[in-house]
């Protein structure tokens, strides 16, 4: 089964390469050399390990999608990646709930090393353990790694992990897995600035934010990057992530190809918060 999940999802890899990758736009060829190429590691090996044209040096598991984006894009989302070096200073606080094996963490806390510090949520012990791999392969110290999900009361999920996908994985009734709500970890840990949450818990993130509302009032200028799946899960409607963030006194954005954040009313995709002009 190992070798046969990498052959089934090649043609939806295929739409998305043609569709949304930046690198194939640019080098069409040398794009899907890598992703064929990336295809056969997996199918031959348990564990990938990949560079990025910037230096950065990640390890992970077979059919992480934030992996393969890495290897052939260079960054999880080239456009947000652009919209954050404009936005981000120096000094930012940056909290990554979802961090997968630390695409966007690693990636910032380089970034904004030595002044700034990063706080990366990752709830699955497989995940976490690339994920702390990763901090320590690239060298940073700045980036506090916590084992847990987050959501809107403190207790225990259990993790569904998707062998498809595993950055897919999410939260599935009750478990062994703690889960505490953000506003008890901003409090634990001190935190007197918050620049920047990115939250992508594939579809828990109303849970994540009704356990975010002190943090959300108390810091409100900070952006607030949301995944809005295209499905309903957890039973509830994306108009009721609406309504929080808007109370929050922030407005659904998308970003352009250049990184700037252009205020929208569609709810779908990578989706960035920000406080009202």
């Amino acid at each position: 089964m190992h070798a046969v999940l990498p052959i089934r999802a090649l043609p939806w890899r295929l739409r998305w390469l043609l569709r949304w990758s930046e690198a194939f736009d640019e080098a069409p060829i040398k794009s899907l050399s890598r992703l064929i190429r990336w295809t056969w590691s997996e199918m031959t090996k348990d564990e990938l390990a990949l560079r990025t044209s910037d230096g950065l040096s990640f390890t992970t598991m077979p059919m992480n999608f934030s992996s393969l984006v890495m290897r052939i894009d260079g960054a999880r989302d080239p456009r947000i990646e652009r919209m954050m070096r404009k936005r981000l200073p120096r000094d930012a606080v940056f909290l990554d709930v979802g961090a997968n094996i630390g695409t966007y963490a690693v990636a910032v806390a380089r970034r904004i090393v030595p002044c700034g510090q990063v706080y990366a949520f990752e709830a699955h012990p497989r995940t976490f353990k690339y994920l702390r791999q990763n901090i320590d392969r690239n060298g940073l110290d700045n980036i506090t790694a916590i084992e847990t999900a987050l959501g809107d009361k403190l207790g225990s999920v259990d993790m569904a992990f998707d062998e498809r996908n595993p950055g897919a994985t999410r939260v599935r009734g009750n478990g062994s897995v703690s889960m505490v709500t953000l506003d008890s970890e901003v409090e634990r840990l001190g935190l007197r600035r918050i620049d920047y949450i990115k939250i992508d818990v594939e579809g828990y993130e109303l849970p994540v934010l009704l356990g975010a509302q002190t943090t959300l009032a108390r810091f409100p200028d900070a952006l607030i990057q949301t995944e809005m799946l295209g499905e309903v899960r957890y039973g509830y409607q994306p108009i009721e992530m609406l309504e929080i963030l808007r109370q929050a006194g922030l407005r659904a954005h998308n970003v352009s190809f250049d990184g700037t954040l252009v205020p929208t009313s569609s709810l779908k995709g990578e989706v960035v918060w920000a406080r009202a002009a």
